[in-house]
Parts: C-alpha cells; sequence; structure tokens
C-alpha cells in the first residue's frame, strides 16, 4: 500500500474514532445526569424521611404526654374508686375523658402505621437507589474505560498521521526543490533552444541568399553544357569576365615564373652533381671511373634536353594570353604542349633515380 493510501485510511479512521468518542462522551454525560437526577431524587427522600423523622419524635413526644397523662387518670381514677361512689357528675367527666383517651389512642396507632409505612417505602427506596446507583457507577466505569481506549487509539492514530504528514512535506519540500531545478533547467534549455533557433534562423536566410545568389550566377553567367551530345555541345558560348581573365593571367604569369626557377634549380643541381660525379675520385687517378658513374654523368649532361623546353612551352602559353580571351581549359589548347614536355622531365628525372639510389 502507497503512503497516499495510509493517509487516505488513517484520514478516513479518524472521524469513526472521533464520532464513537463523542457517543461515548455523551453516554457518559447522560449517566451524570442521571446521576444527578438519583441525587435530587435522593436527597428529596432525606427531605422527607428528615421531615417524617420530626413528625414522628413530635407524635413520639405525643404519645409519651399522653401515655403520662393516660396513666395520670387511671390512678386518680382508681383513688376515687377506692373512696367510694361519685356523683354523677363526675362520672359524665371520666366517660368523656374515657372517648378523648380513645381518639388519641386511634390516632396515635394511625401514626405508628403511617411511620411504618412511611419507613417501609424509605428503605425500599434506598435499596432501589443504591442498586440503581451502584448500576450507573458500572456503566461510568465502563465508559470512562472504553472512552480511555478511544483516546489512546485517536492518539495513536493522530501520532501516526503526524509522522505521515510530517514525511509528506518532507517529501514535498523535496519535490518542491527538484521541480525548482527543473523549471531552472527548462528555462536555461529555453533560452538555449531560442537562440539556436534564432542562428538556424540566420544560417537558413544566410543560406537561402547564397543560394539566390547562386542560382542568379548559374541562371545569367554559365553555359549550357551538354556533353552527351556533341552537336548541341559545340553551340556552347562560354561567358567572358575580364576580372576572372585578368586573374587567371596574373596565377599563370606566377606560375611561369615559378617554373622557370625550378628549371634553373633542377639545372644547376644537375650540373652539380654531373661535376662532383666527374672528380670523384680525385681526378680519376687514383682509380677510374666505373661504368656506372660514365652513364649517370652522361644522362646528367642533358638535363637541358629535357627542362629547358617545359620553360618554353609554358613561357609560350602565358606570353599568347590576352586579356579579351576567356581562358578556361577548354580554350587553353597550348598547355598541351607544356603538359608533354612536363611528362618527358618527370620521365627523365625517374630515369635518374636509381642512379642516386645506387650512390
Amino acid at each position: 500500500m502507497t503512503l497516499t493510501g495510509n493517509i487516505n485510511l488513517l484520514k478516513a479512521q479518524i472521524p469513526v474514532l472521533k464520532k464513537a468518542y463523542l457517543d461515548e462522551q455523551g453516554e457518559a454525560n447522560q449517566l451524570k445526569e442521571a446521576l444527578k437526577e438519583k441525587s435530587q431524587t435522593v436527597r428529596k427522600y432525606e427531605q422527607e424521611v428528615d421531615s417524617l423523622t420530626f413528625r414522628n419524635q413530635q407524635l413520639s413526644k405525643r404519645v409519651v404526654f399522653l401515655q403520662e397523662e393516660l396513666e395520670a387518670t387511671e390512678i386518680s381514677n382508681k383513688k376515687k374508686k377506692g373512696k367510694g361512689s361519685e356523683p354523677s357528675t363526675p362520672d359524665r367527666g371520666g366517660a368523656a375523658h374515657n372517648g378523648s383517651l380513645n381518639v388519641f389512642n386511634e390516632e396515635l396507632q394511625g401514626k405508628i402505621e403511617e411511620n411504618a409505612l412511611l419507613h417501609k417505602q424509605l428503605q425500599e427506596v434506598s435499596t432501589q437507589f443504591d442498586i440503581h446507583v451502584r448500576q450507573l457507577q458500572a456503566q461510568l466505569k465502563a465508559a470512562e474505560e472504553s472512552k480511555g481506549q478511544h483516546e489512546e487509539v485517536i492518539h495513536a492514530a493522530q501520532q501516526r498521521a503526524k509522522e505521515q504528514i510530517d514525511k509528506l512535506q518532507e517529501e514535498k519540500a523535496m519535490l518542491e526543490v527538484k521541480v525548482q531545478t527543473l523549471e531552472t533547467d527548462l528555462k536555461d534549455f529555453r533560452g538555449r533552444y531560442e537562440k539556436a533557433e534564432q542562428n538556424l534562423n540566420e544560417v537558413e536566410k544566410n543560406l537561402h541568399s547564397r543560394l539566390v545568389v547562386a542560382t542568379k550566377t548559374i541562371q545569367e553567367k554559365l553555359p549550357f553544357i551538354d556533353t552527351k551530345i556533341k552537336e548541341l555541345n559545340g553551340f556552347n558560348l562560354p561567358t567572358h569576365d575580364r576580372r576572372h581573365q585578368l586573374r587567371a593571367k596574373e596565377l599563370i604569369t606566377q606560375g611561369t615564373n615559378l617554373v622557370g626557377e625550378l628549371i634553373q634549380g633542377l639545372s644547376n643541381f644537375f650540373t652539380y652533381t654531373e661535376q662532383r660525379s666527374k672528380i670523384y675520385p680525385n681526378d680519376g687517378v687514383t682509380e677510374p671511373i666505373s661504368p656506372l658513374n660514365i652513364n649517370f654523368c652522361k644522362y646528367l649532361h642533358e638535363n637541358m634536353i629535357y627542362l629547358r623546353p617545359v620553360e618554353q612551352s609554358l613561357r609560350k602559353f602565358a606570353d599568347n594570353l590576352q586579356d579579351d580571351s576567356l581562358t578556361i581549359l577548354e580554350t587553353a589548347s597550348e598547355l598541351q604542349d607544356f603538359a608533354k614536355h612536363f611528362t618527358h622531365m618527370v620521365v627523365y628525372m625517374n630515369k635518374l633515380l636509381p642512379y642516386y639510389i645506387s650512390r
């Protein structure tokens, strides 16, 4: 189960636990209210008992007083009977007194019975009250125990939820830092992308402008060339560019001068080599010149036969160039002589190469 699922489960359990806690708390409050009402009832009964006790004491005093009065009356009657008969008037007074005593006795008997009944009712009420109080106390104790258990469960759930929330907040902070880093990288990449896109647009514009120039140049200045059909290829009219012609003439002149210097250097080198070969050994006195050395000197002596035509053919080509003519490979037919003499010179130098190696 994922962390979010655990948190959702804990959040779902918290309202249930709170509801159970509130129900237990309400039940405990109801029990307290019932206990309070019973306490009020007990106090009421106690007040009634006190009132009955007070009345009982009064009645007891009244009974004692009446009993004392009755005893005094009986004693006086006995004394009177011992003296003899009395007149009729005292007899009537005694009869009246006896009637009042009977009334008091009946009233006393009723009060005693009423007092006994009240004592019995009070005892029954006290017994029921004690039983009910014990029941309420047991229920209150059970409710308090259940309340304590629910509070422990709620506290544990709240503690776990707090730990999970702290952990989630920490992960949230880490994710926020990571998001900020990614946003910074994204911003950097976006800037680089915009810069690259701008450079690409500039390159595209540059290439487009160059393509336009190249297309225009091709359309305006390049000749129609179709080498597959000789009949059509003969109708090609090459374009003339004076700047190109002057530049080509300048390059050919520089090349002619360099070739002349090359030919002069090679001629000097071959002549010097021939002289060195003839004076070694010392004027040929110590030992005769070998046939190989003789042939080598012979070939070296012939160097101008191969070198001079190269310079002359190229210089002739350079002298024949004109400013108002187009110089390209198709029109520079005199270069064929230069190429032929240059090939002969290369063959001549390859012929000398084995002699250099053998020495």
